[in-house]
């Protein structure tokens, strides 16, 4: 014969653990799976606390409890709004949100940038042939002059990159500047560390694509200056 059906907080918790497996395959899905774990076996560890007395099953209840509530705080902690200084945002908006790129995803990028650094007019960002390119470099403000031996070739506006040819480079520990680029008027740079950077994109394609095509893009408008 059938045993007697079970309490109803056994039921409410076969009723939770039930919907658990309605998650749909997203981000918040998973936040939904894992707090619908979290009540099943809240439920579950009460029953078997007040009603049958089992104390192992309420250890291994209340340790799964535990387990997915930790990971339903972490996935929401995760969720919240990721902010950026002013120049900074501005360098997402104009080149990484276009490119769908999250600000989650930015995130990784922007903990390379190594400094934004303030150039006076006259001075020399880089010297042809003489400065090693360690860093990534982007123009916030000003403008600034690119010469070949002592030719002018073009301008660098706001928004275009110092370094964008260089970054092709094979060889990344023998790499030269090819041209001298000096500061027309007060400018400020922002420098991303060039190793870090590269490591960052190594292991993620998507943000390695989307260098590539902001970068490719870069050169590609320089060239047409030139020409």
């Amino acid at each position: 014969s059938w045993l007697p059906i079970n309490h109803v907080v056994f039921q409410m918790a076969h009723v939770f653990l039930c919907l658990s497996y309605l998650a749909p395959p997203t981000l918040y899905g998973l936040i939904y799976l894992r707090l619908v774990l979290a009540i099943g076996s809240a439920f579950l560890a009460g029953w078997a606390c007040f009603i049958i007395c089992a104390f192992d099953t309420f250890i291994w209840n209340s340790l799964f409890l535990l387990i997915n509530a930790v990971h339903a705080i972490l996935l929401i902690f995760s969720l919240r709004t990721v902010k950026f200084g002013p120049q900074i945002e501005e360098v997402y908006q104009h080149f990484f949100e276009p490119l769908k790129v999250s600000k989650h995803q930015f995130k990784k990028v922007a903990k390379c940038i190594k400094s934004i650094r303030l150039m006076a007019r006259g001075e020399y960002f880089a010297v042809e042939k003489e400065a090693r390119v360690e860093t990534l470099s982007l123009l916030l403000s000003g403008s600034m002059l690119v010469i070949e031996n002592s030719r002018t070739l073009h301008y660098l506006h706001p928004m275009q990159f110092l370094d964008s040819a260089e970054w092709f480079e094979v060889s990344s520990d023998d790499c030269y500047h090819q041209t001298s680029i000096q500061a027309c008027e007060e400018s400020r740079i922002l420098l991303w560390h060039r190793d870090q950077l590269l490591s960052i994109l190594q292991k993620d394609l998507f943000l390695q694509s989307v260098f590539r095509q902001i970068l490719g893009r870069d050169v590609v408008g320089k060239l047409c200056q030139v020409s």
